[in-house]
């Protein structure tokens, strides 16, 4: 996953499928709730249960600093 990668989702909205986020690499940390709802993914543009990027942990990325 690039930095690339983690710019695009912020800019489109920052809200991510889980199917997309687990192809980039990305995981929800273990026993971390995240909010979730129903809408349009910004990476694969179908309809699904979105999340945040910002309750995923992100290899590689020197922007992530909620879950270090």
């Amino acid at each position: 996953m690039s930095n690339k990668d983690f710019e695009k989702v912020k800019q489109r909205g920052g809200y991510i499928c889980l199917d997309c986020a687990e192809k980039l690499g990305w995981r929800i940390p273990e026993d971390h709730r995240a909010t979730m709802h129903y809408g349009t993914c910004c990476k694969c543009q179908e309809r699904a249960a979105l999340a945040c990027y910002d309750d995923f942990l992100i290899p590689n990325n020197k922007d992530r600093t909620l879950w270090d």
